[in-house]
């Protein structure tokens, strides 16, 4: 990144490298690509008649998941770790196997990468279930870190090299379960939950420059903001405010970079200083010269009692220059089940509605109770068949 902008080319490879890694000492960059099975269908077809071709040929699936809503049939191949010189050159593949591949962490030390994974011969039929690895740059070798029953993943090693911290949860048959932010020593030894009593799913981990804790970020009532949990498992909230915040680095004086959307505002990169987080201070307006002279719909939030005195939290948009007196068509947008929030992240969709004369109304659903219901009977359903039976 000088003056000049110039820009050299690492690799040359024919598929697409993701979650670029820079080792510690900037001498190698880590990164991910898939890694193509070949195609067994080896029937020969005799020459096709003169003006006519034969059709392709069909393609053979022998993987359980193969295909993926909204994106349809998946590449046939799996997610390798390679790494390669940041001077350039040919990539070095670290893993290999029937099995995919997570994004990666180097150790400070620059010997390992951690990363999730699920390498077993069986993996394709594993129900929610990965476990953590590290493997040997110089090397290659595999170590196992993790081995409980359950998702385990986004593992990152502190900034001493003594800890990991990492995702995951005990195995269940409930079709949601929150994930619990773990610590674990370096080896994979005297692993532990840091937050047992956060019912909300800790995410994009960060440690302290001091490795004093891991700030994590999680949802709520709409809103994402940035907390803090100690190593010994007190927790505090850093940021507030109405938005969703994701915070992408942690320099060593407390300096943190991010992005940031609000109703009425896409994302934008944002800075912030953890010893005096207050206001994140906005760094760019990428949409600016867009949204200069245009009136955007007002973005409400609103509580209502559903059945069995659930509180329903929902927003609605009206359309720009609203006038009461008059009617409009609703809109209610709706997604289903308990697995998911809406947020009061910027959507150019709604706002298009309500500028096209809709009240949009989007709210988060109630089966959370309900679903933790079925999953109580179904348990107490095993449990009397299993005691009658013995």
């Amino acid at each position: 990144m000088d003056a000049e902008g110039a820009v050299t080319q690492i690799t040359r490879i024919t598929e697409s490298p993701s979650d670029l890694q820079w080792s510690p000492d900037g001498r190698s960059i880590a990164f991910r690509m898939l890694v193509r099975t070949k195609e067994n269908w080896n029937v020969s077809l005799p020459r096709a008649p003169e003006g006519a071709k034969w059709v392709a040929p069909p393609t053979v699936i022998e993987r359980l998941d193969y295909r993926q809503d909204r994106a349809g049939f998946t590449d046939q191949g799996y997610a390798q770790l390679f790494v390669v010189s940041a001077d350039g050159g040919t990539p070095r593949r670290l893993t290999d196997g029937p099995y995919a591949t997570g994004s990666a962490h180097w150790t400070p030390d620059g010997r390992s990468l951690v990363f999730s994974s699920l390498r077993d011969p069986d993996a394709d039929y594993a129900w929610r279930e990965s476990e953590i690895y590290a493997v040997n740059v110089a090397t290659g070798t595999i170590t196992q870190l993790t081995r409980r029953k359950g998702p385990d993943g986004n593992p990152l090693p502190s900034l001493d090299g003594r800890s990991i911290a990492y995702i995951g949860y005990d195995s269940t048959d409930a079709t949601w379960k929150d994930s619990h932010l773990y610590q674990m020593n370096a080896d994979g030894s005297n692993p532990g939950v840091l937050m047992p009593g956060l019912d909300r799913s800790p995410q994009n981990l960060h440690w302290a420059p001091d490795n004093s804790g891991v700030y994590f970020t999680v949802d709520d009532a709409g809103s994402r903001n940035l907390h803090f949990v100690t190593v010994g498992g007190q927790v505090r909230q850093v940021t507030t405010g109405t938005h969703v915040l994701t915070v992408t680095d942690i320099g060593a004086g407390g300096d943190a970079v991010g992005v940031r959307t609000a109703p009425h505002q896409p994302n934008d990169v944002v800075s912030l200083n953890l010893r005096q987080p207050g206001q994140p201070a906005q760094l760019t307006r990428v949409n600016e010269d867009i949204l200069t002279g245009k009136t955007l719909g007002a973005v409400e939030e609103l509580w209502y009692t559903s059945v069995d005195g659930f509180r329903i939290q929902g927003w609605i948009i009206k359309p720009p220059d609203f006038d009461p007196r008059r009617k409009y068509p609703l809109m209610l947008s709706i997604h289903g089940s308990p697995h998911a929030m809406y947020s009061v992240a910027f959507n150019f969709g709604w706002q298009e509605h309500a500028a096209n004369g809709y009240v949009v109304l989007y709210t988060n659903p109630r089966a959370a109770r309900a679903t933790a219901a079925r999953s109580a009977t179904r348990s107490r359903t095993r449990i009397r068949a299993r005691t009658s039976t013995n």
